[in-house]
């Protein structure tokens, strides 16, 4: 890779326009974020804090309707557990009955021969 200098009018080197674009984007990703208005709050205005709380309050609502989702589905499948215990409840029961019955069939058969 070659790099190419270049130079202004008076003959001074101007820096590449690589070096310039990753010195924006290093000075972009080392400001603060908006989460860390706890630093910066002595100098915002109070519009810049109501922004900032309407973001919080916005992310929780997203957190909120996502927590209830996950509760409904929860609920559901609870609800679906519940019906699958009583069929497995019937069928235990209907299958003891069945053994008993056929016990005492096999007796019966026993004694009649």
């Amino acid at each position: 890779m070659t790099s190419s200098n270049i130079f202004s009018e008076d003959g001074k080197k101007e820096p590449n326009m690589m070096k310039k674009t990753k010195e924006k984007i290093k000075s972009f990703f080392q400001k603060p974020k908006p989460d860390d208005h706890k630093e910066v709050s002595s100098q915002t205005s109070p519009y810049v804090t109501k922004a900032l709380d309407e973001d919080k309050s916005y992310e929780l609502l997203k957190i909120q309707q996502q927590l209830d989702e996950r509760k409904f589905i929860i609920k559901k499948q609870n609800e679906i557990m519940q019906v699958q215990d009583k069929k497995m409840k019937n069928l235990t029961e209907n299958s003891e009955d069945m053994r008993s019955k056929a016990f005492l069939l096999h007796m019966l058969d026993k004694e009649t021969k």
